[in-house]
């Protein structure tokens, strides 16, 4: 038996094939696909998906035949299509279309004490479409995430239009009770229209035994779409309870929790609450700022990535702090980076990499506040909670694994520090969706 994984990234596509001994065999290929801020060309995304598969494929004679095909794929952005299967372009979750004005009148068309939406996310995309160009979305007639239409696609156009949950609630206008669409604020909105009309669980197969666009590639059992984010911690943790710290070019703090926790009555939280298994949920905050932080510094210093890090290596006990909230974040889109305990001698560059990579890791922290440890209560506020040796209460004796930090010393260093011990680990988000499409334990 051979599982095919396919993670439709922001700047890639990453193929995992799973063969029945237990090995995998991996492809990436990077699909140059923006063709402008907060837009990419759907079809580079497509060509890039053809040519990871091809790669995999060259390996068996007569094409590759897979007894399941798991995707997943960036959560929050927005596709249209027809049954023709000609697209428009995806707008992603880093679009900025939408202000914190148009956003808020967007809020009060639901009852709903909570509705977490922001720029870039699928709904929130829709109804700026339909206030200021109704004209381009009346030529479309389904809408879902870059997944949701590349399955479409490569099925050669399955019957109907799916979404999964874990997606669904990356949207916006999620009712978390019903597990569908906020029918009555969507319908209010007037986009109701284009919406997957089926919400189904992550895990869902969507068809079966079908024969794919792609001539080297048949597929058994094809299930819906993952939430990156969820089959990336999966491939990680597996359905087990724990925690995990993730540095990329972002950076997020996760936490699993009870299925009974839900979004707090509050706006624009900090974090957010999202659908993982039937059994658990994660907790997560998830930053907008982690090694792109460093990017000015390197910029103005000329000084290559590696050697920063270095001498970041050489000041980890600096008392320069930093909040390198250069990018703003979702829940305050105004906000700044700053320093603070400035001195003559400690405004170096290995000072000011080391401030930032320290703060990179407090202030997700900072936005996880102390949810973790009372994650079984509605919180009305977030407070940032140290015990006595400096570490962020958020064990609640559970595995901590950091992902994205090996070889980076500063990084564990700070990680350590501030979180306490962990396990290093690699996350694969296409591995992971098939992992958890078959039930699998990491």
């Amino acid at each position: 038996m051979a599982h095919l994984g396919i993670d439709f990234g922001t700047t890639s596509v990453k193929v995992c094939l799973k063969l029945a001994d237990g090995t995998t065999r991996e492809a990436k290929v990077v699909h140059n696909s923006d063709s402008s801020p907060g837009e990419q060309d759907a079809m580079e995304t497509f060509l890039a998906v053809t040519s990871a598969i091809e790669e995999l494929s060259a390996c068996f004679f007569g094409g590759l035949v897979v007894d399941t095909l798991s995707t997943c794929c960036q959560m929050h952005g927005l596709i249209l299509w027809n049954t023709d299967g000609t697209c428009s372009r995806l707008i992603t979750w880093e679009d900025g279309r939408c202000t914190p004005e148009f956003l808020s009148q967007l809020k009060k068309k639901s009852n709903r004490p909570h509705v977490d939406l922001h720029t870039g996310y699928g709904c929130a995309s829709l109804a700026w479409m339909r206030e200021h160009d109704m004209r381009q979305l009346q030529k479309w007639q389904f809408s879902g995430t870059i997944g949701d239409y590349f399955l479409w696609r490569l099925c050669s156009g399955m019957k109907g239009s799916f979404i999964s949950d874990q997606n669904a609630e990356s949207w916006g206008f999620f009712d978390a009770t019903t597990g569908d669409w906020d029918w009555e604020a969507v319908r209010a909105l007037g986009i109701d229209k284009w919406l997957p009309k089926a919400v189904v669980p992550g895990g869902t197969v969507v068809t079966d035994n079908h024969q794919c666009l792609n001539p080297g590639l048949r597929v058994g059992k094809v299930f819906v779409p993952l939430g990156d984010l969820q089959a990336s911690v999966y491939s990680v943790i597996g359905g087990n309870s724990g925690r995990v710290f993730n540095y990329g070019t972002a950076c997020q703090l996760i936490k699993t929790v009870p299925p009974q926790v839900t979004q707090p009555p509050i706006l624009n939280p900090s974090f957010r609450v999202c659908r993982y298994t039937r059994s658990l949920h994660l907790l997560t905050a998830a930053s907008l700022n982690g090694g792109n932080a460093l990017k000015p510094l390197q910029n103005q210093t000329g000084v290559p990535f590696s050697e920063i890090l270095e001498l970041a290596w050489l000041r980890r006990d600096t008392p320069l702090r930093c909040k390198p909230t250069f990018l703003g974040e979702r829940h305050d889109v105004s906000g700044k980076g700053r320093f603070w305990n400035v001195g003559l001698d400690n405004f170096t560059t290995g000072d000011i990499a080391a401030a930032i990579c320290r703060g990179v890791v407090e202030n997700v922290i900072e936005m996880m506040g102390d949810q973790s440890e009372r994650s079984d209560q509605q919180m009305n506020q977030s407070e940032r909670s140290y015990n006595q040796e400096g570490q962020s209460d958020l064990s609640n004796n559970v595995d901590m694994y950091a992902v994205g930090i090996a070889s980076r010393p500063i990084m564990e260093y700070y990680v350590r520090k501030l979180l306490g011990n962990f396990k290093s680990g690699e996350a694969s988000a296409a591995l992971g969706a098939i992992q958890f499409n078959l039930g699998e334990s990491v």
